[in-house]
């Protein structure tokens, strides 16, 4: 009709009377072939258009068919083959956009491998892998003394100030708790074995980049093993080194995660006080004229060097005196400031000595100490502690007492 009018067919037709070419059968001898009945593509839709001469005309509603020379196309082959811009009406067989069915279950399959994955290595990062890694750090990680300071001293137990260097303790920060008490051990010097002496409460302490610093106050240290801790006092008044085992239950947090169950197992060797080698007396006062017959008091300072980190406060130290050669006695010493502290490096002890009246001392002997008394070169001399603390710390006094140390006395020149 009227609308029809100027439209023009845009999507290849196949004539309703014509069979498709790839299912129709072979018709009889003498019928009309395929080609016969073809449609013209190009040819207008049934309707009325103006005739050249400016009236209406009809057109036929069958149209023409292609003529013998000409080879017909089945529709489905028409349309597969047209090109979209050509027919912009014609929607393509394949789709051409970027996500398409295949991609999009790719990418499903992808994320629901990446959530296993996520589920699966996690508790396993979490519960093996962080615990392992961090017990590796503990088990590298190497301890060093700076100070240790025993102080309130008792029979049973003292106050600790520790501080301590840890370094090579992994490569990322992280934080040392402690979930049950320090326990050390002395690996005794007498029969290799291990003693355990102390046992005490720790506070977390910090890592960074595998370095870190334990600096704490214990209130109170208990000692497990008095006579053990006895015999060790004295190997650590007496020798260069000495060895510790610390052991202690641990759990270790680092990276957001903390891993329990852990163990902080150290061995460490420490610096002995060596019998304070070095140990001298070069400021003193006579408070009296030295005689035959009566004592001689004497204010003096004692330097003392002690190069264990190990530090022990002391009170009301009584030494007796003597010459190392003859071992004759020569009088007495107490510290006049209660406590003192023996603590690591160089110190100085206020002590009052008495020497016992020159008539009692044999007469080549007061011949060499008279010019060191006036000031005039040095002597060797003998201190032997014997007393500590009025003897109330049984381990203080079974290391201090009885035990000889060497005393370079005189202002030298």
């Amino acid at each position: 009709m009227l609308e029809n009018l100027g439209r023009k067919e845009t999507t290849p037709r196949v004539h309703p009377d014509v069979e498709d070419p790839t299912t129709a059968q072979v018709p009889p001898e003498g019928a009309p072939s395929a080609a016969d009945n073809a449609i013209d593509t190009n040819a207008p839709a049934p309707g009325i258009y103006p005739s050249p001469d400016g009236g209406a005309q009809p057109t036929t509603t069958n149209p023409p068919l292609v003529s013998d020379d000409q080879q017909a196309v089945p529709a489905a082959e028409q349309t597969k083959n047209a090109s979209p811009d050509a027919h912009p009406n014609l929607i393509p067989t394949h789709s051409t956009r970027f996500w398409t069915r295949r991609k999009r279950n790719a990418c499903f399959v992808c994320l629901a491998i990446a959530v296993v994955l996520v589920v699966v290595l996690v508790p396993i990062l979490i519960k093996v892998v962080h615990p392992k890694v961090s017990q590796d750090a503990l088990n590298s990680a190497q301890m060093e003394f700076v100070s240790l300071n025993l102080t309130q001293p008792t029979a049973s137990n003292f106050s600790l100030g520790v501080l301590a260097k840890v370094t090579n303790a992994g490569h990322s920060d992280a934080e040392v708790g402690f979930a049950g008490n320090m326990k050390l051990f002395w690996v005794s010097v007498v029969d290799g074995l291990e003693k355990q002496l102390l046992e005490f409460p720790m506070s977390t302490f910090g890592v960074d980049k595998g370095n870190g610093q334990i600096a704490q106050n214990v209130s109170s240290v208990n000692i497990t093993d008095p006579v053990s801790f006895a015999i060790f006092n004295k190997v650590l008044l007496g020798t260069p080194s000495f060895t510790w085992r610390l052991l202690a239950p641990v759990n270790v947090h680092a990276a957001t995660v903390t891993s329990g169950g852990l163990t902080l197992d150290k061995t460490v060797v420490v610096a002995g006080m060596n019998r304070l080698a070095g140990t001298y007396a070069r400021e003193f006062n006579l408070l009296g004229v030295p005689s035959a017959t009566a004592s001689t008091p004497i204010n003096m300072t004692v330097t003392i060097t002690n190069p264990s980190p190990v530090g022990i406060q002391v009170s009301d130290l009584n030494f007796n005196i003597t010459e190392p050669t003859t071992g004759t006695f020569l009088g007495t010493a107490v510290t006049t400031v209660n406590p003192s502290f023996l603590n690591s490096g160089t110190i100085k002890l206020n002590m009052l000595a008495t020497l016992v009246p020159l008539g009692q001392i044999p007469a080549p002997l007061v011949a060499k100490l008279t010019p060191v008394l006036g000031g005039i070169g040095t002597v060797n001399l003998t201190v032997t502690c014997t007393s500590v603390w009025g003897g109330q710390v049984g381990w203080l006094s079974a290391a201090l007492v009885g035990t000889p140390l060497a005393l370079e006395f005189g202002k030298g020149g």
